[in-house]
C-alpha cells in the first residue's frame, strides 16, 4: 500500500513540477548580493487565480475547436486536426484533400472560383469550358495540350501539329503528323509527299477534275445534258453520233449523204411512203402499214370488195355497191320473206322455211288445227272457228256454253252433272234438292244469304256471332234457352235473381266472383287481400284498411305507430319501439348507437362508427389517431403534435424526421432512406452513385465530369469535342465509322478486300462500273441512249434483236430457220394456206379465209343443207341426203301418209288433210262433227247415246223424257228456267228468297207451316200469345230479350249491367245508380266519397282514406311523406326526397351537405361557410387553409405543408429555410443578402465586390498570401510584432549570432542559411531565428523535412514528391470509438501503464527542463509568415 501511495504521490509531484518552476534570483541586502529560488509556474504556463499556486498551459495561438492540453500544444475536436499536423497550430477542420478550396467544416470542402470538387480524391480540380480535349485542364479554364497538339489560344482548344502543311494540298491536320483529306478529296496516288486530289464521281473522261464534282473539258469538248465531256461537232450530227472533234458516225441503218447528215435506209423501198428510220417507212396520208407495206386505207373497210384508194372500195363479183357505199351480194329473182346472203342465194327471215320452190313460206311449230299459217307462229282460223289463248283454233257459240262446252259452231254440250234446260243453258243437277238454298254445280248446293251448310249437306241460318246459351232460328237472330235472357247485344247471359255484388252471373242463379273477390259461406263476394290485412281488414282486393293505431306504410302493409318516432329504431306495435340492429334502449327509452370495439379515443356516433375527441382524427380503419398539425413528413403522429419517425429516418435538430442514407451520397444529397439525389451536373446510375452528365452525351467515349467527356480506345477528340473513330489506313472513297472500319461514300460500297469501290445502280451488264452510276463496256458491246451495254451483230438482226456479239434472238412470233434468220410463226398452223406474218395467214386458191381465221374451201354455187367440204365439193348435213342432181333434200323416216316431207322428220299434209298430235296427217271435216268423229274430209259419223237428225246433227237420247226440262246429254235432263233439278232428278219449282217456316208451291211462291203467319213482307213469322216486353217472339209461344236485357224466372225481360253495380244497383242496361255515400266516377263506377279529399292518398271508403305508397298516416290523419333514411339537415317533401336547409345542398348519394361559398381549397366544408382544413394546413380568415411551416418562411412563403417557396434571390436548403444567393458565389465570404457577400476576417471586398486578401501592413518588399501574413521577397525576412518585411542585414546586426542562429553559420556576426535553406525568426522569441528547408513546389498534406523532399503527414510516401493523400477524419473517428471501447474494457491495465507513463514522463520533462529551458517554440510566427495556414508549401516543421 505504500509502495502505491509512493508512486502516485511521485506521478503528482511530477506533474506538478513539469509546471511549477523554481527560478533563481539574486538580491542585495545591505551591499550585500544574496541568491535564492522561488516557486513559479514554468515557461509556457500560467498562474490561474491569485492564492494557490495553479498552472495551466499557454497555447499562444488560440487552439479553437480544440483545448489546450500542453504549452503551445493543442488537442482537436474530432473532426479536426492541427494546422500542418503540428501541435502548436490551431484545430482547423479537417478535408480530404481540398487543394484550391477551403474547408469549411470537417469534410466540407468548398472550391475556390474555377474549380471543382474531385468526389474520389476530395480535391478541388481546374475546371476548362471546353473540356481540354487532347489536353489537361491544369489551371481555371487554362489547358496544357498533349504532346503533337498546340493551343488554340481564341477557343482554348488543343489542336493537332503536322509538319507538312496539310491545308496548302487540300487536307488538314487531323492527328498530330497525320494529314487527311478535305471532303471531295482523295489522296494523290504516287505521291511522295501529302497531296490530295480532288474527285469528280461521275468521272472526268476528256476533262480534268479541277475541284470536287467540278470538271474541266478539254479543247473541242464541251459538257452535255450528262454534264459530261463529249466531243464537238460544228453544224451537229443529224441521225449521227458525234465521237471526235468534227467527226459524225452514222448510227446504224442510216447512211451519210454529207460529212453532218445521215439518213435511213429501207432496202425494200417504200411504195406510198417515206423511210423515216432504219427499215422503217412512214405512209403517205390514207395509207397504212399492211403486211409491211403502204396500202390504201378505207376507213370504213370494204367487206364484200377491196380498197383500191385512200377510202375508195371495189366490189367483189356479185356484189354491188349500195347508197351507203358498201358491197351488197345480188340475187337476180329477189328474196321475199328473206334477205340475200350471198350472190343469188336467200336466207329465210326468223319464222319462215324455204319450200321445194325455194320461197320463203311462214312456220307455225304447233301446225293451224282448223286454219292455216299466214305470218311466223300465227294462225288464221277457218270460218265458224276463232283463235284461244292457246293459238288454237278452236269453234265458236254465239252465246257461250255455260257449264258446257262448244264442239262445233254455235252447238253445246253440257258437262257431265248438267243437264240443258229449255232456254239451251246448262244447268247443275242435286239429287236431294236445296231447301233454303240452290243448286250451284252437281250435287252441291249453295245456301240462301243467312244459311250455312251443316254437316248433312243442309241449309241451316246462321248468327253470327253464335248463340252461346240459345239456338239460331232465322239468320241473326237467336233464341235464348231457359234461364237465360237476350241482353243487349243479342247475347243469352245468366240470370241470377239476387243479383252478384262484387261479380257476375256466370249461370242461371250462380254468380262468380270478379278478379281480386271470393266467395263466403253465404255466397257473397267479399275482396280477397293476398298478403292478408295484419292488424287490419281488407276494404278492395289487395287494399287493406287498417285498425286504429296502425298506419299504412310503402308496402301497403298496417304498421304501428309511435307518436314520438322511433329515432334509430322502429316501431313494433302502438307507441312501442324497437332498437335497430346496431342500437340499444337507454333508461330514456332512447335507441342509442353500440360501438363494438369502443371508441378509443372518441365516442360513438352511429353503430360501429365514432367520432373522435379534439385533436383525434378518423383514419381510414374506422380508428380515432392522433393529429399532429404541421404533419409528420417522414414519420407518425404518435399523440396530438408529437411525432416519431418512420424507419430509415431520424429526428433533427428542429424536430423534423430526414432521410438516413447509410453509404452517405457523394457527389449528391440524401433525399429519402438510402436514397440520394445527385448534385447539379450529376445523375445517377444502376448502381445508385451519382455519376456525371455530359448534356450533349459521350457518343464513343465516356463522362468524366460535369459536360466533361474522355474518349473510347481507338477514338480521338475533334475540334468540336466529338470523339470520332481513328482509322489507321484512311477511308479511300468513304469515311471512318468505327475504330478500323471505313463506311463508303454516296455511291460506293465495301469490296472483299474492305475497300470502297463504285456502284452502278443497275449494274453494269456486259461491262464494268468505272465510277459511281458509270459503265464502262465489255468488247462486242457497245453504249445505248439508254447508257445500256448492247451487244453488236454485224449484219444486223431482220424480225429480231442482238442479245450478244453476233448473236440474234428472233421478236415474239418469230423462229430462227436453217439460214440463221428469223421467220414468221403461225401457232396453229396455216391448214390450206401459209404464215406471212406472227399468227397470220394467206390462204391458197380455191380457200378463202372464215371469221376464225382459218382457211375453208369455196364452193359457188353454195352447198343448200349442206356445206363444202373441198374447192367447188358439198357434203349433205344430217337429216339430208344427195339427189341425182346434186341437191341434199330432207328425209323423214316413217315417210308421209296423205303428204310429203318438208324438212328432216317433218311432214306437210295434203289438201283435205291436217297435221294431228302424233304427226300424222287426217281427215278434215269444215263443221266439226260435235258428238261424233269424222271419218274422211267433210264426213261425221255419231259417238254412242248419239243420233243424227236431219240437220245432220248428232244429238243426246233421254229414255224417260224430261218433265219441266229438256234432254242435254244421254239419259240427262235439265230443268227449265225456275226449276231446279232435286234428289230424284226431277225439276221442282224454285222460290228465290227460299220459303222460312214454310215451303215452295210454284215459282216464287210460298205457303207457312203451322204456328206462323205471312206478314207484310210474305214471311213467315212466329205467333207468341200474351206478346214480349223488353223482347221479341222467337218461335211460336217463346220470347227472346232485347239486348241489354235478360229472362228472369217469371220469364219476364228485366234490365243487365255487364259489370255489375258495386256499391249500387242496376236501373236500365249497363246503366247503375249508387249507393248513398258513394257517386259515380267517369267509369261509371261508384266509389266513395271523402269529404275533405285524401292528399298524397286515397278514398277506400265513404269518409275514410288510406295512403300512397312512400306516406304514411299521421295524428292529424293526413298522408305525410317517409324518407327511410331520414332527411338530415334537411326536410322530406315526397318519399324518399329530401329538400336541403339553408347552407346546405344535395350531393349525389342524395344526402345534404352543407355549403362553402368560396370553397374549402385545401379542405372540407364541415358547416355552411365553415370550413375543416386537411393536415398541413390552417384556417386563415375563416374561409381559406393555408399551408403551416413551423420555421415560419423567413425570405419565403409557405407554398405547400413543411415546404417553402423562396423569395427572389433566395434559394431552399432544406424544404424550411431560404438562403440567399450571390450570382459568383461568395468566395472567402458569406453570402448574407442576395448579391451581397460579406468577407471572412482577414478578406475585404474588391471593386468588383469579391472577396480578397488582406494585410493590413500592405505587405511592403512582399506578397500577402493569407490574412495579415506576407511571404518577404528574398533578402527580407517576415517581422511578426510589426507584420512586416525588413531587410535581414538591417535586423540581424545586434544579435547574439551564437544564441540566435539554428541550423546556420555565423559569418561577421550575421546568421547565414546553406543553399535550399531560408531564415525564419522566431515569432514569440524575437531573438530566436531558424534556417528551414525549402521544397518546390510546395507539400500538400505534408511538410518540408529537407530541400525537394516531403514527409506526409500520415507516414506514407508522396504520390509524385510533393502529393500526399489526405487524411480521413471519419477514419480517425472510427479509430477513437474504437479506442474509448478498448480502454473501457482494459482500464485496469490502462491505468497500470499511465502510472508508469507518468512516472517516465516526469523524468523525462525534468530532464528536458533542464536542457532546453532557454529555447523558446515560435511555430506561430513562422507559420503565419510562409503562409501554412492554406498550404504547406514554405514551412511545415519548426525545428530547433
Amino acid at each position: 500500500m505504500w509502495i502505491c501511495k509512493l508512486v502516485i504521490y511521485s506521478l503528482l509531484s511530477g506533474f506538478v513540477a513539469t509546471q511549477i518552476c523554481d527560478v533563481p534570483f539574486t538580491r542585495y541586502i545591505g551591499g550585500k548580493r544574496i541568491q535564492g529560488k522561488r516557486k513559479q509556474c514554468c515557461r509556457g504556463y500560467r498562474k490561474l487565480g491569485t492564492s494557490k499556486l495553479n498552472c495551466v498551459p499557454i497555447c499562444k495561438n488560440a487552439c479553437s475547436n480544440g483545448k489546450c492540453t500542453k504549452p503551445n500544444e493543442c488537442t482537436c475536436n474530432v473532426g479536426y486536426v492541427n494546422l500542418n499536423r503540428i501541435k502548436s497550430n490551431r484545430c482547423v477542420p479537417n478535408c480530404k484533400g481540398c487543394n484550391h478550396g477551403e474547408c469549411l467544416a470537417p469534410g466540407r470542402c468548398v472550391c475556390n472560383g474555377g474549380y471543382q470538387l474531385d468526389s474520389k480524391t476530395g480535391n478541388c480540380v481546374p475546371q476548362c469550358a471546353g473540356g481540354c480535349p487532347n489536353g489537361t485542364c491544369t489551371s481555371p479554364n487554362r489547358c496544357s495540350c498533349n504532346k503533337g497538339y498546340t493551343l488554340n489560344v481564341t477557343t482554348q482548344v488543343c489542336q493537332p501539329t503536322c509538319e507538312d502543311n496539310c491545308q496548302r494540298f487540300n487536307g488538314f491536320c487531323a492527328a498530330p503528323n497525320r494529314c487527311d483529306c478535305n471532303s471531295g478529296y482523295i489522296l494523290k496516288p504516287n505521291s511522295k509527299t501529302f497531296a490530295c486530289q480532288p474527285v469528280c464521281k461521275n468521272g472526268c473522261k476528256n476533262g480534268v477534275c479541277r475541284a470536287p464534282d467540278v470538271c474541266e473539258c478539254n479543247k473541242f469538248f464541251q459538257k452535255d445534258a450528262d454534264k459530261n465531256c463529249a466531243p464537238i461537232c460544228e453544224g451537229g450530227c443529224l441521225n449521227a453520233k458525234c465521237t471526235k472533234p468534227d467527226v459524225c458516225e452514222c448510227l446504224p441503218g442510216y447512211t451519210p449523204i454529207s460529212p453532218n447528215v445521215c439518213l435511213a435506209v429501207c432496202p425494200s423501198g417504200c411504195k406510198n411512203g417515206d423511210c423515216v428510220a432504219p427499215d422503217v417507212c412512214s405512209c403517205h396520208p390514207g395509207h397504212s402499214k399492211l403486211d409491211g407495206v403502204c396500202s390504201p386505207v378505207c376507213k370504213a373497210g370494204c367487206e364484200n370488195g377491196f380498197c383500191i384508194s385512200p377510202d375508195k372500195c371495189s366490189c367483189n363479183e356479185g356484189y354491188e355497191m349500195n347508197i351507203e357505199n358498201k358491197c351488197i351480194p345480188v340475187c337476180e329473182g329477189g328474196c321475199e320473206n328473206g334477205f340475200c346472203i350471198s350472190p343469188d342465194k336467200c336466207s329465210c327471215n326468223k319464222g319462215y322455211e324455204m319450200d321445194i320452190e325455194n320461197k320463203c313460206i311462214p312456220v307455225c311449230e304447233g301446225g293451224c288445227e282448223n286454219g292455216f299459217c299466214i305470218s311466223p307462229d300465227k294462225c288464221s282460223c277457218n270460218e265458224g272457228y276463232e283463235m284461244d289463248i292457246e293459238n288454237k283454233c278452236i269453234p265458236v257459240c254465239e252465246g257461250g256454253c255455260e257449264n258446257g262446252f262448244c264442239v262445233s259452231p254455235d252447238k253445246c254440250s253440257c258437262n257431265e252433272g248438267y243437264e240443258m234446260n229449255n232456254g239451251n243453258k246448262c244447268t247443275p243437277i242435286c239429287k236431294g234438292g236445296c231447301e233454303n238454298g240452290f243448286c250451284i254445280s252437281p250435287d252441291k248446293c249453295s245456301c240462301n244469304e243467312g244459311y250455312e251448310m251443316d254437316v248433312e249437306n243442309k241449309c241451316i241460318p246462321v248468327c253470327e256471332g253464335g248463340c252461346e246459351n240459345g239456338f239460331c232460328i232465322s239468320p241473326d237472330k237467336c233464341s235464348c234457352n231457359e234461364g237465360y235472357g237476350m241482353n243487349n247485344g243479342n247475347k243469352c247471359t245468366p240470370i241470377c235473381k239476387s243479383g252478384c255484388e262484387n261479380g257476375f252471373c256466370i249461370s242461371p242463379d250462380k254468380c262468380s266472383c270478379n278478379e281480386g273477390y271470393e266467395m263466403n259461406t253465404g255466397d257473397e263476394c267479399i275482396p280477397i287481400c293476398k298478403g292478408g290485412c295484419e292488424n287490419g281488414f281488407c276494404i278492395s282486393p289487395d287494399k287493406c284498411s287498417c285498425n286504429e293505431g296502425y298506419g299504412m306504410n310503402n308496402g301497403n302493409k298496417c304498421t304501428p305507430i309511435c307518436k314520438g318516432g322511433c329515432e334509430n329504431g322502429f316501431c313494433i306495435s302502438p307507441d312501442k319501439c324497437s332498437c335497430n340492429e346496431g342500437y340499444e334502449m337507454n333508461t330514456g327509452d332512447k335507441c342509442i348507437p353500440i360501438c363494438k370495439g369502443g371508441c378509443e379515443n372518441g365516442f360513438c356516433v352511429s353503430p360501429d362508427k365514432c367520432s373522435c375527441n379534439e385533436g383525434y382524427e378518423m383514419n381510414t380503419g374506422d380508428k380515432c389517431i392522433p393529429i399532429c398539425k404541421g404533419g409528420c413528413e417522414n414519420g407518425f403522429c404518435i399523440s396530438p403534435d408529437k411525432c416519431s419517425c418512420n424507419e430509415g429516418y431520424e429526428m433533427d435538430i428542429e424536430n423534423k424526421c430526414i432521410p438516413v442514407c447509410e453509404g452517405g451520397c457523394e457527389n449528391g444529397f440524401c433525399i429519402s432512406p438510402d436514397k440520394c439525389s445527385c448534385n447539379e451536373g450529376y445523375e445517377m446510375n444502376t448502381g445508385d452513385k451519382c455519376i456525371p452528365i455530359c448534356k450533349g452525351g459521350c457518343e464513343n467515349g465516356f463522362c468524366v465530369s460535369p459536360d466533361k467527356c474522355s474518349c473510347n480506345e481507338g477514338y480521338e477528340m475533334n475540334t468540336g469535342d466529338k470523339c470520332i473513330p481513328i482509322c489507321k489506313g484512311g477511308c479511300e472513297n468513304g469515311f471512318c465509322i468505327s475504330p478500323d472500319k471505313c463506311s463508303c461514300n454516296e455511291g460506293y460500297e465495301m469490296d472483299i478486300e474492305n475497300k470502297c469501290i463504285p456502284v452502278c445502280e443497275g449494274g453494269c451488264e456486259n461491262g464494268f462500273c468505272i465510277s459511281p452510276d458509270k459503265c464502262s463496256c465489255n468488247e462486242g458491246y457497245e453504249m445505248n441512249t439508254g447508257d445500256k451495254c448492247i451487244p453488236i451483230c454485224k449484219g444486223g438482226c431482220e424480225n429480231g434483236f442482238c442479245i450478244s456479239p453476233d448473236k440474234c434472238s428472233c421478236n415474239e412470233g418469230y423462229g430462227m430457220n436453217n439460214g440463221n434468220k428469223c421467220t414468221p410463226i403461225c401457232k396453229g398452223g396455216c391448214e390450206n394456206g401459209f404464215c406471212i406474218s406472227p399468227d397470220k395467214c394467206s390462204c391458197n386458191e380455191g380457200y378463202e379465209m372464215d371469221i376464225e381465221n382459218k382457211c375453208i374451201p369455196v364452193c359457188e354455187g353454195g352447198c343448200e343443207n349442206g356445206f363444202c367440204i373441198s374447192p367447188d365439193k358439198c357434203s349433205c348435213n344430217e337429216g339430208y341426203e344427195m339427189n341425182t342432181g346434186d341437191k341434199c333434200i330432207p328425209i323423214c323416216k316413217g315417210g308421209c301418209e296423205n303428204g310429203f316431207c318438208i324438212s328432216p322428220d317433218k311432214c306437210s299434209c295434203n289438201e283435205g288433210y291436217g297435221m294431228n298430235n302424233g304427226n300424222k296427217c287426217t281427215p278434215i271435216c269444215e263443221g266439226g262433227c260435235e258428238n261424233g268423229f269424222c271419218v274422211s274430209p267433210d264426213k261425221c259419223s255419231c259417238n254412242e247415246g248419239y243420233e243424227m237428225n236431219n240437220g245432220n246433227k248428232c244429238t243426246p237420247i233421254c229414255e224417260g223424257g224430261c218433265e219441266n226440262g229438256f234432254c242435254i246429254s244421254p239419259d240427262k235432263c235439265s230443268c227449265n228456267e225456275r226449276y231446279e233439278m232435286n234428289i230424284e232428278n226431277k225439276c221442282i219449282p224454285v222460290c228465290e228468297g227460299g220459303c222460312e217456316n214454310g215451303f215452295c208451291i210454284s215459282p216464287d211462291k210460298c205457303s207457312c207451316n203451322e204456328g206462323y203467319e205471312m206478314d207484310i213482307d210474305k214471311k213467315c213469322i212466329p205467333v207468341c200469345e200474351g206478346g214480349c216486353e223488353n223482347g221479341f217472339c222467337i218461335s211460336p209461344d217463346k220470347c227472346s230479350c232485347n239486348e241489354g236485357y235478360g229472362m228472369n224466372n217469371g220469364n219476364k225481360c228485366t234490365s243487365i249491367c255487364k259489370g255489375g253495380c258495386e256499391n249500387g244497383f242496376c236501373i236500365s242496361p249497363d246503366k247503375c245508380s249508387c249507393n248513398k255515400g258513394y257517386e259515380m266516377d267517369i267509369e261509371n263506377k261508384c266509389i266513395p266519397v271523402c269529404e275533405g279529399g285524401c292528399e298524397n292518398g286515397f278514398c277506400i271508403s265513404p269518409d275514410k282514406c288510406s295512403c300512397n305508397e312512400g306516406y304514411e298516416m299521421n295524428n292529424g290523419n293526413k298522408c305525410t311523406p317517409i324518407c327511410k333514411g331520414g332527411c338530415e339537415n334537411g326536410v322530406c317533401v315526397s318519399p324518399e326526397r329530401c329538400s336541403c336547409n339553408t347552407g346546405y345542398e344535395m350531393d349525389i348519394e342524395n344526402k345534404c351537405i352543407p355549403v362553402c361559398e368560396g370553397g374549402c381549397e385545401n379542405g372540407f366544408c364541415v358547416s355552411p361557410d365553415k370550413c375543416s382544413c386537411n393536415q398541413g394546413f390552417e384556417v386563415d380568415n375563416k374561409i381559406k387553409c393555408v399551408p403551416i411551416c413551423k420555421g415560419g418562411c423567413e425570405n419565403g412563403i409557405c407554398s405547400a405543408p413543411g415546404i417553402c417557396s423562396c423569395n427572389e434571390g433566395y434559394a431552399r436548403a432544406g424544404n424550411e429555410t431560404c438562403i440567399p444567393t450571390c450570382k459568383k458565389g461568395c468566395q472567402n465570404g458569406l453570402c448574407k443578402l442576395p448579391g451581397q457577400c460579406q468577407c471572412f476576417d482577414g478578406f475585404k471586398k474588391s471593386v468588383d465586390g469579391d472577396c480578397e486578401l488582406h494585410c493590413p501592413s500592405s505587405c511592403q518588399n512582399g506578397k500577402c498570401i493569407s490574412p495579415g501574413i506576407c511571404k518577404c521577397d528574398d533578402g527580407f525576412i517576415f517581422d511578426g510584432q510589426t507584420g512586416s518585411c525588413l531587410p535581414e542585414n538591417k535586423n540581424f546586426v545586434d544579435m547574439d549570432c551564437q544564441q540566435s542562429c539554428q541550423n546556420g553559420t555565423c559569418l561577421d556576426g550575421i546568421c547565414t542559411c546553406e543553399d535550399n535553406y531560408k531564415l525564419h525568426r522566431d515569432r514569440i522569441d524575437n531573438r530566436r531565428l531558424s534556417c528551414l528547408p525549402i521544397c518546390e513546389p510546395e507539400c500538400i498534406n505534408g511538410y518540408c523535412e529537407a530541400p525537394g523532399i516531403c514527409a506526409c503527414f500520415d507516414g506514407e510516401s508522396s504520390i509524385d514528391g510533393y502529393h500526399c493523400p489526405s487524411l480521413d477524419s471519419s477514419e480517425a473517428l472510427e479509430s477513437s470509438k474504437y479506442k474509448k471501447k478498448q480502454i473501457k474494457q482494459l482500464k485496469w491495465i490502462f491505468v497500470t501503464i499511465a502510472v508508469a507513463a507518468l512516472v517516465l514522463a516526469m523524468v523525462i520533462a525534468m530532464l528536458m527542463m533542464h536542457i532546453f529551458k532557454k529555447h523558446s517554440y515560435r511555430v506561430d510566427e513562422n507559420e503565419k509568415k510562409f503562409g501554412v495556414y492554406f498550404s504547406a508549401k514554405m514551412a511545415d516543421i519548426i525545428r530547433a
